[in-house]
């Protein structure tokens, strides 16, 4: 069966790339079509075919070099439309194989897309191991008081002393469900190192063999902020039952109010057009701020009357934090902030003195409490923005006490420093924030001389072996994510950016910025840095190429361009071909309305 499997495999690599030679000479010869023959549609029948073929079929062509089963089937489907098209405004289909030749690689890819899931499949077959009978005892470790103190080997187990700090965005969060959605993704991302380890680690003693449970993840939530008893518990003992009550008011009149927030967002909208800011972000994202204005307005017009709590629940996070106004909204802001850097520091088993906690103190995870001495901190959206400034106040903190701090307190920077691995941005938006807002909604971290690398012990060399290379700030962004980007700000970065990173997952434009949970390339990253190479191996990460980063910068341009012009255009469209009616029947529904009453 695995010579069978392996000729599979041969057979699956020759399908795929015949598709990528075929494609590339498809998209070739259409871009030279194109350049020398020139094509100008001029009836909307045509524009629509040309819609399908060539555009919907190239594009098709080309997303199918990273996602088979995807670009396959947009070119299959851009065809079969093309075809209906034609049919229908010619009386006919279109003649000759010139076409389906054309289009072929796309069955190419489905075809390849379809073999590669049936070698996974027989794959897999190859190494399941049988089922568990009932009373057997021990075999998943699915939370940490399953997790043997050692290993095999006699080490201690890492599942014991490892762990993620996560910390959420906008929106109405409940309390853990970042960490469950974030610990969900892990799940599938474990299968696939072990599959991974199982066909390049020797099985015999090697570390394929060591079971290794999703790791233990805590989060570092904030979004009760509205809760005054929650934000605020000590003083909220101290109130009366008529202070109580007061600031319960106070905090709902303050915290939640859908009408400044709404002329908020309107406001920051408006700024982007300023001069300025061309300046800044150049003349091709500009042109983009004003086609932008018109589909925010009428969205969060929309929002406003049909879906308020898009606005209080969701934009409503975002203007309190970046942009408090008064005593209580900047209380609660640092309160976010202190909140969340308690519970990273409970996480280690230290205080914001960075003095050692009571063991009793320490997080209580099945019935025993416990410190973790490896942790990453994952943050994302708006949760970046507030992560850091939390670390920011913790190295700020840390850089004081190193100075004027006593034995017991360097010993608690030296264990934080040493700690924190990894910190991961998903969907940041802080270079936005930072371009914006800058030190009115960020507190830029204290950068020792020997740069952002020296504020913890952890990273690692992206581009050679010398110890000046090494990073431990990771930003994972995606084209299609109109919230993320490349972070290179030296506001927040200083002469450094972080390594920056371009998701696999997320080839719907808005809906990749919540991608990142699924991204298993991503997950499996952050596993890695997690447990560290030592413990559990798993292949190599690849960056994108700058070539292909440049490419994908360009693709998502076009499609944002393309998304908001075409928005507007037929917006436009409509208002001016159904508009007059529309607003005919409305003044005669009112003046009925009148009449009858």
């Amino acid at each position: 069966m695995e010579g069978r499997t392996h000729r599979h495999h041969k057979l699956v690599s020759a399908l795929r790339w015949t598709a990528r030679v075929w494609s590339a000479a498809s998209v070739a010869l259409v871009l030279a079509f194109i350049v020398g023959e020139g094509r100008n549609p001029s009836r909307p029948s045509e524009w629509l075919g040309f819609l399908f073929f060539p555009f919907g079929i190239c594009v098709g062509m080309i997303l199918a070099w990273w996602k088979e089963r995807l670009g396959g089937s947009i070119t299959v489907g851009s065809l079969l439309a093309f075809y209906m098209v034609y049919r229908a405004t010619a009386g006919a289909f279109p003649k000759g194989w010139a076409w389906l030749a054309f289009a072929a690689p796309g069955f190419l890819f489905l075809l390849s897309s379809h073999g590669s899931r049936r070698a996974r499949g027989e794959s897999d077959a190859l190494k399941s191991k049988p089922r568990p009978l009932a009373f057997e005892k021990g075999k998943f470790l699915w939370n940490v008081q399953r997790v043997p103190p050692t290993l095999p080997d006699g080490r201690p187990h890492p599942g014991r002393s490892s762990a993620i700090f996560v910390v959420h965005g906008i929106g109405q969060q409940r309390w853990t469900e970042t960490a469950a959605q974030l610990r969900a993704g892990f799940e599938d991302a474990l299968e696939d190192i072990v599959a991974w380890q199982a066909d390049n680690l020797k099985p015999a003693g090697g570390v394929s063999q060591v079971k290794f449970p999703p790791p233990f993840v805590l989060d570092g939530y904030w979004a009760d902020y509205d809760d005054i008893q929650e934000t605020f518990p000590d003083d909220w003992e101290r109130f009366s039952d008529r202070e109580r009550r007061f600031f319960g008011q106070l905090w709902k009149r303050r915290v939640v109010s859908g009408a400044r927030t709404l002329f908020w967002v309107l406001r920051q909208q408006l700024r982007l057009l300023h001069p300025d800011v061309l300046h800044e972000v150049g003349l091709f994202a500009w042109i983009l701020y004003w086609p932008l204005q018109i589909v925010s307005f009428t969205a969060l017009g929309f929002a406003w009357f049909r879906y308020r709590e898009a606005i209080t629940g969701y934009l409503n996070d975002m203007r309190l934090y970046l942009k408090p106004r008064g005593v209580v909204e900047r209380a609660i802001v640092q309160r976010i902030d202190y909140r969340v850097g308690q519970k990273f520091l409970q996480m280690i088993g230290l205080d914001w003195e960075f003095r050692p906690l009571p063991p009793d103190q320490w997080l209580e995870v099945g019935g025993e409490h416990l410190s973790f001495q490896r942790v990453v901190w994952v943050a994302h959206s708006l949760g970046t923005v507030i992560s850091y400034n939390v670390l920011s106040a913790l190295f700020h903190k840390a850089a004081t006490l190193d100075v004027a701090g006593d034995d017991e307190q360097k010993k608690g920077i030296a264990l934080f420093r040493s700690a924190l691995t990894r910190f991961v941005t998903m969907g940041s938006p802080l270079d936005k924030v930072a371009f914006l807002y800058k030190q009115e909604s960020l507190h830029p971290w204290p950068l020792p001389a020997d740069g952002r690398r020296a504020l913890i012990n952890g990273g690692e060399f992206l581009t050679s072996k010398d110890p000046a290379t090494t990073e431990w700030w990771v930003n994972f962004y995606h084209v299609f994510d109109p919230v993320s980007g490349a972070l290179e700000s030296p506001f927040i970065c200083g002469n450094q950016p972080p390594s920056n990173l371009h998701i696999r997952a997320g080839w719907v434009p808005g809906l990749a910025h919540v991608a990142y949970w699924n991204d298993r390339t991503t997950l499996r990253f952050i596993l890695g840095r997690t447990y560290g190479a030592s413990y559990l191996q798993d292949q190599e990460y690849r960056p994108r190429s700058p070539t292909a980063l440049s490419a994908l910068a360009a693709l998502g341009y076009i499609t944002w361009t393309a998304i908001l012009f075409g928005t507007v255009g037929g917006g436009g469209y409509l208002l001016y071909r159904f508009g007059p009616n529309l607003l005919r029947a409305i003044g005669s529904a009112v003046l009925k309305w009148i009449a009858g009453s």
